[in-house]
């Protein structure tokens, strides 16, 4: 076996549940990191591509610096590649009911445990051992593909599923996994390589999301006036960079606005709604919203009185007048700079919230009942607040009309 068809530290993967037909995945539920079996509608199982079930292995070195391929006699770390957690186990009092559970824990004194993230390796309880399920040596690489068991080291118990749902309402989709003292023989996992390609889409969404929550927080604590304009600019390319990578083309330097999605990626699509960053988009429009109120008030309030300061008498000399006139212009400039680059940001948002949602119902919608669900679910929150920035001039309109084109269900 070469070194490229082996298991090694760095290695992104998916580990695919072969019995259950599901993914370990690590995802918020309750605004709360948690740990779980995801299972697909996919028509193929391992076909599903969820960027919150990529574990990046860590093969265990007594030097720490040192890298290298896993064996069979390896102990391995599983890191979740979106937040960075480390795959770990503790005692789970949960009384729920299950027969898998029940069979494989032994006494009923013997406790049982839960898989879950932490946000340190240093941690002992984040060892694991991999159990082949042919004849293996201890020497032998670990090879892609492999069938594997999952021993947690600090507990010496098996990973294994069970039948107990995360939320009885979540329609079979997110199921508890656990760990009990006896081994089962189909509680195994198949190692599945991850493309580079795949990973570095990740990467993109996940330091995007990143960076707009910094910047979302930081103007919500001192307001957009207050920040640099090279802060806006830098959010507006970025905007414009979610826009190309939707639709897989390379930013040249044109106008986003300008950029046409004839065959969307939907798997980028639902990269932005995993990663949150439909959630910052809408942390942007609810933060400047105050802003374009008082930009549009004021606007009409200029215009209104337009004609009484024209046909007013004035009390400036000529010098002050023109001083007076410049210093106005000067402050005219910068709000309508800072006008502008808002409802360019805000555009950016509404028109990376059209691309996300192009077509996302093109295969059938009950193979994909749960992504769009969630896709769903996240827009009509927003909804009313969508249409109220209707007449603000950031296409809002052109956006609902979108949504609402194949998605009626939103009415």
């Amino acid at each position: 076996m070469s070194c490229h068809e082996a298991t090694n530290e760095g290695d992104i993967v998916r580990l695919f549940h072969a019995e259950q037909e599901k993914f370990l995945t690590c995802d918020n539920y309750r605004k709360k990191s948690v740990v779980f079996l995801r299972a697909t509608g996919r028509a193929s199982a391992t076909s599903a591509t969820s960027s919150n079930a990529l574990w990046e292995i860590e093969v265990v070195q007594q030097d720490p610096c040192r890298g290298g391929i896993g064996h069979w006699s390896s102990l391995f770390r599983f890191k979740h590649l979106a937040t960075g957690q480390y795959l770990a186990a503790e005692v789970d009092n949960d009384q729920t009911f299950d027969a898998t559970r029940q069979k494989l824990r032994g006494t009923s004194s013997t406790p049982v445990f839960a898989l879950i993230p932490i946000p340190h390796a240093y941690d002992i309880s984040s060892l694991f051992e991999l159990d082949a399920t042919t004849i293996t040596r201890n020497d032998d690489p670990v090879s892609w593909s492999s069938y594997v068991r999952l021993q947690h080291i600090c507990t010496n118990t098996w990973v294994h599923s069970t039948n107990i749902k995360l939320d009885p309402d979540d329609d079979n989709v997110r199921f508890k996994i656990g760990c009990a003292l006896m081994k089962e023989d189909r509680e195994a996992f198949q190692i599945g390589h991850v493309s580079p390609n795949e990973v570095r889409d990740l990467d993109f969404a996940n330091d995007a999301a990143q960076y707009l929550d910094t910047i979302v927080s930081k103007w919500d604590k001192f307001g957009i006036m207050n920040v640099q304009a090279n802060e806006r600019k830098q959010v507006m390319l970025l905007l414009s960079d979610i826009i190309y990578f939707l639709a897989c083309q390379e930013n040249n330097g044109s106008d986003a606005f300008d950029v046409q999605i004839l065959k969307p990626n939907r798997e980028r699509q639902k990269l932005i709604r995993e990663q949150n960053i439909l959630k910052q988009l809408f942390r942007i429009l609810r933060v400047l919203k105050p802003r374009l109120e008082l930009e549009r008030s004021n606007t009409k309030s200029v215009k209104s009185s337009d004609f009484s300061h024209t046909n007013s008498p004035t009390m400036l000399n000529n010098d002050q007048y023109i001083s007076s006139s410049s210093q106005q212009q000067d402050v005219d400039a910068r709000y309508s700079t800072i006008t502008f680059q808002m409802k360019t940001i805000c555009r950016l948002c509404y028109r990376i919230l059209k691309h996300c949602q192009q077509e996302y119902r093109k295969n059938q919608v009950k193979l994909f009942s749960f992504s769009f669900n969630l896709l769903k679910e996240t827009i009509a929150k927003e909804f009313s607040f969508m249409q109220s920035q209707i007449g603000y001039d950031i296409l809002a309109e052109d956006t609902i009309t979108a949504l609402l084109h194949n998605n009626k269900k939103l009415l």
